[in-house]
């Protein structure tokens, strides 16, 4: 009883100096004292069976000190495993330990397994007296949601995970997934394995990707494996009694965070090798073997997202709650927007139930205004994504062109499924403030109803979707004609789509609104747009100006046709109503021969080469629509003075 005693005591003290030597960065004395405590563990352990526990003695017939002590050597045991992944997770963290402490990823993993060693030594002993207590704490912490919710890391993969074998590649089926429903099965019932992919994986593949990065970068992916195994470990092995105490269930807590905090941070590595391999796809790259090497990388990061979600929520985080269901919709949004699945919108439709789940685990604002912005900020995004990719599949690529036949007419339950996410989305935006997004959601409602008007059973319900396209629109232009600086190319574009629909309609009224819809766009050809635009290419954001100004020129060309297309319809209708004899009537036909010494000037100075990017000064349609403008605004002085 003595000898035990003294090697417990040493265990204490040892334990005491690995935490201080971790604080300083020492890892040779780190490494050493964490050694020396596994082996006085497993020394303390080999001594049970001639102490006051003897063999012939059952688990259950213990008193309570002889409880105690067992629960101490759990502790202790637990401690260890705890000390080693705060190592492990620190030297993957932070670089002075290979600056300051000299050590290197083997080192820490050499350590992990020389712990491992001498614990396994005395694997029956310690099944002889532990399995009764670790088997009814499990028991209680899964009634009551606690550590022993978190399965240990070896066994949650079925042997895959080890020290010997530290993987990041997890090939798990929808039968193992440790996720929420969502997670097993999306919307149509398929699984999260292989069925609605569009390739077949590669986990070789895959394993070939990641070994063929730096040799940093996969010590840092097997350090966090490793770490993730020892506070798995501790957190198996430390003991959960009755009367628990605060300080002892603070602990847990720690642990749990800290199982949480590494697995996400494997997640986020296998997601910023899949986003950084997609960003150097080229055309010419095959896309199937493409598919085939990440899809198993995306596959894994879901699950160390969801066993780090597991954690989270056994120790009740909910802003880590919130921010791995965030990183679990990346996921999903990389599947569906690299083409990795047939069903890309449940794929999304899946990225808005775990925004939705984030939102629900953070109950309110209060609990954490950050988190929650961030959150909802991505939700509504998400929520447009679907509402635009729905209409894309059920209406087609051609968002101007309105539909004819009654054939084409979608079904209240098509409808309802595109608007839905969209207004869900609007109402996300309003309540952040967002007026940027809550326009560009206006502009996709209206290109929707603009679509949709034509093809309506009755009259009624025509004139009901064609004023919801002009509410949309009208809320969309009000935004960007007031923040053109910046969205140039945005607005010029709404614009020529409101003009359009103006023209679909017909009538002297709508064709004067469509000449001001394109009037509207004369400040973003502009001398200011033109000089921001140049300043953005040389700022860090990095815009693209060549391509800008290709764009813009594209775009002047379409209003310079928009334009005299129609001035000439309403010249016709002067013409027919038998204004166009000349005086203040003839409004239209003046517009029309001011443009045209306006096209001619410009198409001069064009001949003598001032128009190319280094020499641009504004686009010439921009001094086309302030003529245009400027003897419209006369004619309507002189009809207002008439009519006075």
């Amino acid at each position: 009883n003595q000898l035990f005693g003294l090697h417990y005591k040493l265990v204490n003290v040892l334990l005491r100096l690995a935490s201080h030597h971790l604080r300083s960065y020492w890892s040779s004395s780190a490494m050493q004292a964490l050694r020396l405590s596994s082996r006085h563990l497993s020394n303390a352990v080999s001594l049970l069976p001639y102490s006051s526990l003897s063999l012939s003695s059952s688990p259950l017939s213990f008193s309570s000190s002889q409880t105690r002590r067992i629960q101490d050597l759990l502790r202790q045991y637990a401690l260890i495993w705890e000390y080693c992944g705060h190592f492990a997770r620190s030297f993957a963290a932070d670089s002075l330990w290979r600056e300051r402490g000299h050590a290197c990823g083997d080192d820490v993993l050499s350590l992990l397994r020389d712990v491992e060693a001498a614990c396994e030594v005395q694997r029956d002993t310690w099944e002889k007296y532990l399995t009764t207590t670790t088997t009814t704490t499990r028991q209680r912490a899964s009634q009551t949601g606690g550590v022993g919710a978190v399965e240990e890391i070896t066994e949650r993969t079925g042997g895959r995970v080890t020290l010997q074998s530290l993987t990041v590649l997890i090939e798990e089926s929808s039968d193992d997934c440790c996720g929420d429903a969502i997670d097993v099965c999306d919307s149509t019932g398929t699984g999260t394995g292989n069925s609605g992919i569009s390739c077949c994986p590669s986990f070789p593949l895959a394993a070939q990707l990641l070994s063929s990065q730096t040799p940093l970068l996969k010590d840092k992916r097997r350090v966090l494996v490793a770490s993730v195994l020892c506070y798995s470990r501790a957190l198996s092995a430390l003991p959960n009694t009755i009367t628990t105490a605060t300080i002892q269930l603070q602990q847990q807590n720690n642990l749990l965070k800290r199982l949480g905090d590494a697995s996400n941070e494997i997640g986020k590595l296998l997601l910023s090798t899949t986003k950084s391999r997609l960003s150097q796809t080229t055309n010419t790259t095959d896309t199937t073997t493409i598919a085939a090497t990440l899809y198993p990388l995306l596959t894994s990061a879901q699950f160390w997202f969801r066993y780090g979600l597991t954690a989270f929520t056994s120790c009740h985080d909910l802003r880590n709650i919130a921010l791995l269901r965030c990183n679990l919709c990346q996921c999903h949004k990389i599947l569906a927007n690299a083409q990795f699945t047939t069903q890309p919108e449940n794929s999304i439709a899946t990225s808005a139930k775990h925004l939705q789940l984030a939102h629900a685990a953070l109950q309110t604002r209060d609990e954490d205004c950050t988190t929650w912005d961030m959150v909802s900020e991505e939700l509504a995004a998400t929520f447009l994504v679907l509402g635009v990719r729905r209409r894309q599949s059920l209406l087609g690529g051609g968002v101007t062109t309105p539909l004819i036949f009654s054939r084409d007419r979608l079904t209240p339950g098509d409808e309802r499924s595109i608007v839905q996410p969209m207004t869900q989305a609007l109402e996300i935006y309003v309540s952040l403030g967002n007026g940027h997004q809550s326009a560009a959601v206006h502009y996709q409602l209206a290109l929707f109803y603009a679509k949709i008007w034509t093809c309506q059973r009755n009259e009624d319900k025509t004139r009901e979707k064609l004023s919801r396209a002009f509410t949309h629109y009208s809320a969309a232009h009000r935004y960007f004609f007031s923040e053109v600086y910046g969205n140039e190319p945005t607005f010029v574009i709404l614009s020529l789509d409101l003009s359009h629909l103006y023209l679909a309609v017909n009538g002297e009224e709508c064709l004067r609104k469509a000449l001001d819809c394109c009037l509207d766009t004369c400040d973003a050809f502009s001398r200011r747009c033109v000089d921001g635009a140049r300043g953005r290419g040389q700022s860090t954001t990095g815009e693209n100006t060549a391509e800008w100004f290709e764009k813009m020129e594209t775009l002047a060309g379409s209003v310079e046709e928009r334009v005299f297309k129609i001035l000439v319809q309403l010249v016709k209708i002067e013409k027919e109503k038998g204004k166009g004899k000349g005086g203040t009537n003839a409004m239209f036909k003046e517009m029309y021969r001011v443009g045209l010494v306006s096209v001619m000037e410009g198409k001069k100075k064009k001949k003598d080469g001032e128009t190319d990017i280094e020499y641009i000064v504004e686009f010439p349609v921009h001094e086309l629509l302030k003529k245009l403008r400027e003897c419209y605004d006369r004619y309507r002085e002189r009809r207002d003075e008439a009519v006075q």
